[in-house]
């Protein structure tokens, strides 16, 4: 009877093991909602190409949403303080991405491309660059926006979160003044950090209904290629507060999150006290 229960217990220690997100090599599949485009700019650019005024008082107003929303889709890319298109194949898996964000207007997108997937849909190449996932690493290991200085960047992940970016010598070795920490409480981001003590972003509070969404507001064309390319998440609830320490321009207080029928967020409003302006993030679907 004991060595039954031994061994019970023992195939026990064995499932739960081999079902341990932490020891899998492959980044977890989700049914994140597919977004298709993402427009980011601020009130002063939207004056500046549609000549609209922001009406906040306006926002339940259906028509008034939609053809606020209608004009700021309708815009030339280099309009945008960033900007994200996503292409899905036949299989319902990101096939193809372009990001831009500083220097836009210049016809610069700083990340994207074509995605190649094995017979599983794991990502092997962007671009036809390699790329290795195990260990729940990512390693990117020639010439694009994944090296610096000759050294390959590493992604660290843990089920769908983005965990840490950062560069590895000749000798293996993380080089950690290059190193960029995602630090999560309750499974929910709170900082984004450099390899020192500084916080790039801090999150203060969250909304309650979970998104899922590739988040924009932060600036971080890098994290947002992450994103889309590998299925991960860095947050699953929009914000309240997103407090950025390095560019204070970005710090906002998320006041308006509008949603469509399926209430899939859709217009994203967040106040930046410092300049007295706000951001407008547009979220569309391909479903």
């Amino acid at each position: 009877m004991r060595k039954l229960i031994f061994l019970t217990f023992t195939a026990f220690i064995l499932i739960s093991c081999s079902n341990n997100p932490d020891n899998e090599s492959e980044i977890v599949k989700n049914n994140f909602p597919k977004v298709s485009d993402i427009y980011l700019l601020n009130t002063n650019l939207l004056k500046q190409h549609t000549g609209i005024d922001l009406d906040l008082g306006k926002l339940n107003q259906d028509t008034y949403v939609q053809d606020l929303i209608s004009s700021i889709a309708q815009l030339n890319d280099d309009s945008f303080s960033a900007v994200c298109h996503i292409n899905y194949g036949s299989d319902g898996l990101v096939e193809s991405y372009t990001i831009g964000s500083m220097g836009i207007h210049y016809g610069r997108f700083d990340h994207g491309g074509t995605i190649q997937r094995d017979a599983k849909g794991n990502v092997i190449s962007i671009n036809n660059i390699p790329v290795r996932v195990g260990n729940n690493k990512i390693t990117f290991e020639n010439d694009g926006w994944y090296k610096a200085d000759g050294y390959p960047r590493e992604v660290s992940f843990k089920g769908s979160r983005l965990t840490k970016t950062y560069f590895i010598d000749g000798m293996g070795k993380e080089i950690k003044s290059d190193s960029y920490t995602y630090v999560y409480n309750d499974d929910f981001v709170k900082k984004h950090k450099t390899g020192g003590n500084f916080s790039l972003y801090e999150v203060l509070e969250y909304h309650n209904d979970e998104c899922n969404l590739p988040w924009i507001m932060s600036f971080s064309s890098l994290s947002l290629s992450l994103e889309i390319a590998f299925n991960l998440r860095l947050m699953k609830k929009i914000p309240k507060k997103i407090f950025a320490g390095q560019h204070k321009d970005q710090s906002a207080d998320i006041t308006h999150i509008i949603k469509d029928h399926l209430s899939r967020p859709v217009l994203i409003i967040g106040r930046n006290h410092e300049y007295t302006i706000d951001r407008i993030a547009v979220y569309q679907y391909a479903d």
